[in-house]
């Protein structure tokens, strides 16, 4: 195994343990008195704002680090294909838990939309997007398709190629692996992109 995907896997790991973490925090609207008007809340006045804000940007420091590494992976000649393939899908995993979904999660939103919809947390007025604004949704719209792409392709390329070397390789079974989590991630963020478009 490649040194770049043993890094992958611990900053991999450290997402995954900050999930549940991250799904602790309840909505906003439960700090405050139920007179509030909860669209005039100002999330710094939360007094788990601080511990939101270090989940957050530990998801988003992650990420960026874990793409530093992938890129590094792939101009180290002698790593294979397939280990560049291993180390795209556990950036991708870390890219979908630490950058897209860490911060719903940390913002109680699971709580709130696997209820329903709600129009009463907007994304721009809550972290991160209050203090680095679109530059953490921009990447999350452009990329959203080639991540659908990818996973598609790669469930299709780890299919053939196990079936052709008659067994599953290492990266086979790493992208297999990191694929599903993406997968089942998506089942724990209900009504992800209503919340992120609004």
């Amino acid at each position: 195994m490649a040194s770049t995907t043993k890094i992958l896997l611990v900053i991999s790991a450290v997402v995954l343990a900050l999930v549940p973490v991250a799904n602790l925090f309840v909505p906003y609207a439960s700090s405050f008195s139920p007179d509030v008007d909860i669209s005039r809340i100002n999330p710094a006045s939360d007094p788990n704002y601080l511990y939101r804000l270090l989940i957050i940007s530990a998801g988003l420091a992650l990420t960026i680090i874990s793409l530093l590494v992938l890129v590094i992976s792939l101009f180290i000649k002698k790593y294979n294909t397939e280990n560049k393939l291993a180390n795209l899908s556990i950036f991708i995993f870390v890219y979908v838990v630490g950058w897209m979904f860490m911060p719903y999660w940390a913002n109680g939103l699971f709580y709130v939309f696997s209820e329903g919809t709600s129009s009463l947390y907007d994304p721009k007025s809550l972290l991160p997007m209050n203090i680095i604004g679109e530059i953490w949704r921009i990447p999350i719209l452009l990329l959203y398709g080639l991540l659908l792409v990818y996973l598609a392709s790669s469930f299709i390329w780890v299919i053939i190629s196990s079936i052709s070397q008659r067994k599953a390789g290492t990266a086979q079974i790493i992208i297999l692996i990191f694929n599903l989590l993406v997968v089942a991630s998506y089942f724990f963020s209900p009504h992800y992109f209503y919340w992120l478009l609004d």
